[in-house]
């Protein structure tokens, strides 16, 4: 009995060895080498999880009609922007005011607001031309 006794012994410190040379090993391995052991850390391998995806067309009527909308809403205030410096180089600052509603005039013209643009541009130089002409009168 006394030998059944030791060999039931030795079978539990021969499976109990492994395990703590196995850390052993572990811990001298991973401090000779930097390796990273992101696999210990991550979760447990499942089905993909798919986010939520948004399918737009490629220009698609929608887009497009957004586009156009904001390129006239920038337009539409550049052409206000030039019809106010015209109104205002008439009663102060007729060469500073007059040039810039001439310049912002000239390019809501160009996308697309005609009448501001033109507006602009025609308040901007008749109030730098009557500067120039009449400014050397009262001097």
């Amino acid at each position: 009995m006394a030998g059944h006794n030791s060999r039931s012994r030795d079978k539990k410190n021969r499976s109990a060895r492994p395990q703590s040379s196995m850390k052993v090993v572990h811990k001298q391995a991973a401090a000779k080498h930097s390796e990273e052991y992101a696999a210990e850390l991550t979760a447990p391998f499942g089905a993909p999880v798919q986010a939520p995806v948004e399918l737009v067309e490629v220009g698609s009527r929608r887009d497009a009609a957004r586009e156009k909308e904001e390129s006239q809403e920038q337009s539409r205030w550049l052409g206000y922007s030039a019809l106010t410096l015209g109104v205002l180089s008439l009663f102060m600052f007729p060469a500073l005011f007059g040039g810039a509603a001439a310049v912002l005039g000239f390019f809501s013209y160009n996308q697309g607001r005609k009448a501001m643009g033109v507006w602009s541009i025609a308040l901007g130089l008749v109030s730098m031309a009557s500067y120039f002409l009449l400014a050397p009168a009262y001097s």
